[in-house]
């Protein structure tokens, strides 16, 4: 992190999550041609995409920071850009990486979430597995030493992360939705616990789940992990 504040932060964070997804924009560079100077995004955002879409950045941040909510969860909220020392450098090196990631965790080191020296896995699979594959999943875990990256659905990814905790290791659920609306509630024991999931999420905080989401949640898991399973 530069010398920014925290609020320059958040509001570059809901300009950049405000953006739409463009195809033509990463064949272009993406933000990786914005540099690590995040003072001159927003100038380099408008000439891109337009200024409307600065005031849809700006009418998020408003809308965000007048929730209760949302400064409820601000002490434990932690951003990372493009460039940054925190940001994972798995993830830059794919297609598109996400402009910003919001990161959301109840653990005091969550700005560290992305620099642990365990390799990353990630595990995704069926939301209704046989018994037997709950299993594999976890003698899978017990045999291996990584922080554990999945999407935190039923099934498969439910059992990924509850086995990461148990064994005391990191674990990141990527989100299809803000970090505000982590979800299926039957899983909400994995961000309650203490230790909890890690949350992630390129979209804004207070995005409800989409099923369009889905597919871009999945190049984040993917980016993240130096394997996949």
């Amino acid at each position: 992190m530069a010398g920014e504040s925290l609020d320059f932060r958040i509001r570059l964070a809901c300009l950049v999550s405000s953006l739409p997804y463009r195809k033509s924009f990463f064949r272009r560079g993406g933000f990786k041609t914005f540099g690590t100077d995040l003072q001159y995004w927003p100038a380099r955002i408008e000439s891109w995409f337009g200024s409307h879409l600065l005031s849809e950045g700006q009418a998020a941040y408003r809308r965000l920071m007048s929730s209760a909510t949302f400064q409820d969860a601000l002490p434990y909220l932690a951003l990372a850009f493009p460039g940054e020392q925190e940001y994972p450098s798995n993830l830059a090196q794919i297609f598109d990486p996400p402009g910003a990631l919001w990161i959301l965790s109840t653990d005091s080191t969550k700005e560290k979430s992305f620099a642990s020296n365990l390799p990353y896995i990630g595990i995704v699979g069926t939301r209704r597995p046989d018994p037997i594959s709950i299993v594999a999943v976890e003698r899978f875990l017990d045999s291996v030493s990584a922080a554990v990256v999945s999407g935190l659905a039923l099934g498969v990814d439910a059992a990924a992360h509850a086995r990461a905790l148990e064994r005391n290791h990191p674990t990141l659920a990527v989100l299809g939705a803000g970090v505000l609306h982590p979800g299926p509630s039957r899983n909400s024991h994995l961000w309650r616990a203490s230790p909890s999931v890690t949350l992630v999420s390129e979209f804004l905080p207070d995005t409800p789940p989409k099923n369009y989401h889905f597919p871009r949640r999945n190049r984040i898991i993917a980016g993240l992990s130096d394997a996949l399973f």
